[in-house]
């Protein structure tokens, strides 16, 4: 990502008139993010619940629990 910042730093410099550093930046730690198994662990337990209260008070049946039960790989 350094590289691609130079080149972003460069190109905002010389031939866009676009801060493309800023969203280089951003796409950098956004990338982070995706490889943050744990936290992503997290949030996918957070949709799940979600998801549960939802069809309960939508009235709908109930889903399997296979539907949305998290699968440890080991």
């Amino acid at each position: 990502m350094a590289n691609v910042r130079i080149a972003a730093a460069f190109l905002s410099k010389t031939e866009l008139k676009f801060d493309l550093v800023s969203a280089v930046d951003e796409l950098a730690a956004q990338i982070k993010l995706e490889f943050d198994f744990e936290r992503e662990a997290r949030v996918m337990d957070s949709i799940a619940e979600h998801l549960k209260v939802t069809v309960q008070t939508a009235g709908c049946s109930q889903l399997s629990s296979a539907a949305y039960d998290r699968i440890t790989l080991t």
